[in-house]
């Protein structure tokens, strides 16, 4: 990278370098793209930046920032207004263009492109009252050499905050952030696709032992997805909402060691053959017991405690109130709402609006009253996955 004006130039560097170890550390989309976008505004002092990730011969766009936008409109509104779209990878669209050939584009005027096959849609600008004027296009290059993505500048600032153009220096600062931030969406896909294929193994496994157990695999699929809405709408960071969608699946995982005369038993369980079902709870801390990564964890302690009520009442230790782990708490509404809104042997599928109103009316005494009340309030969203994964009659 070339040398510029000395103080600055050297700041630059570090804050690159800076950046590059905070992109290789995140590995949560979201918060990378944010922080992708981000950087690039702070390095180049950009008015705009927006981010396109490669779907096969399209480009998806992911996320924008816009300074002067997000003034005028408050940072919310603007980002309301942005509508998700794909431009195709070919010669026609700026973008396009950049991940068709792998080159950095860099032009002074958007309004005044000539002699390119490329041009400039106007339509963001007009609706917005908002001017584009220089622009920078970044291909995102994989190690192999391959566009994984596209990140947009728009109008580069002059130290008076005024309207000036790219120089070199920016594009060789953007090559540099753009190849780390290629790496670093890799290895986050990377990471997802492992994610998702640990997760289709799990929701296997647990659903062979529901059909053992003459329940459906989709119960542990909705359980899973009730889990994850909840966990979302009641506030929790990402990383805790994945997690608990990918481990609530296992939590009657220890329903395994239940002898077939009482799991499968259509009548009441006796005392004695009630005693031998809670041990299910147990059975499924044992068996993950000692997890290596945060998703086993998190099974393991909802498997045990997912059974515990709110005012002390449950198994298997007879936990009160927030003694009981967040996790249990969490995956007891989603389990007990799935076993009422579906038919088992020894019940009819009660109606939505009662099991709605018992999840209500249990609220201080089975379940987690605050829980109970965010469960509720997106009524909604749990209504369209048990419509989406019915039973079948």
């Amino acid at each position: 990278m070339k040398k510029k004006g000395g103080i600055k130039a050297r700041n630059d560097v570090s804050e690159l370098i800076q950046v590059m170890a905070s992109l290789t550390s995140e590995h949560n989309l979201e918060r990378l793209l944010k922080l992708i976008v981000q950087s690039a505004l702070d390095i180049t002092h950009s008015d705009a930046a927006s981010l396109y990730l490669r779907e096969k011969d399209q480009l998806r766009f992911v996320i924008t920032s816009n300074k002067t936008l997000e003034r005028r409109m408050g940072k919310k509104v603007f980002e309301s207004t942005i509508k998700a779209f794909t431009v195709a990878i070919s010669k026609k669209s700026i973008s396009g263009f950049a991940a068709y050939t792998g080159k950095i584009v860099n032009i002074k005027d958007v309004y005044k492109i000539e002699g390119k096959p490329y041009s400039f849609n106007k339509t963001f600008d007009e609706i917005n009252k908002y001017r584009s004027k220089s622009m920078l296009t970044v291909p995102l290059i994989n190690r192999e050499g391959g566009v994984v993505g596209v990140l947009q500048l728009i109008n580069k600032l002059s130290n008076k905050n005024k309207l000036s153009t790219y120089k070199k220096y920016d594009e060789e600062i953007t090559i540099s952030l753009g190849a780390q931030a290629a790496v670093a969406l890799e290895n986050v896909q990377l990471q997802d696709d492992l994610l998702k294929a640990h997760y289709d193994s799990i929701m296997r496994l647990s659903a062979a032992n529901e059909f053992r157990d003459n329940e459906t695999g989709f119960h542990v699929q909705r359980v899973s997805f009730y889990c994850e809405l909840l966990a979302r709408a009641y506030g929790l960071e990402e990383e805790y909402v994945k997690n608990i969608k990918y481990a609530s699946p296992l939590h009657d995982v220890g329903k395994i060691g239940i002898p077939d005369n009482i799991l499968k038993k259509p009548g009441r369980l006796t005392e004695e053959e009630y005693e031998i079902m809670k041990q299910h709870t147990l059975i499924g801390g044992k068996i993950l017991v000692n997890a290596d990564n945060d998703i086993m964890r998190l099974a393991q302690e909802l498997a045990v405690s997912h059974h515990e009520k709110w005012d002390g009442s449950g198994y298997p230790h007879t936990l009160k109130g927030e003694n009981i782990p967040l996790s249990g708490r969490i995956t007891a509404i989603a389990d007990v709402f799935d076993a009422l809104s579906n038919k088992r042997v020894y019940k009819p599928a009660f109606p939505l609006d009662k099991t709605f109103g018992i999840i209500e009316e249990q609220a201080g005494i089975h379940f987690d009253p605050q829980l109970a009340k965010v469960f509720i309030s997106i009524k909604d969203q749990v209504a369209d996955v048990f419509e989406r994964l019915k039973d079948e009659d």
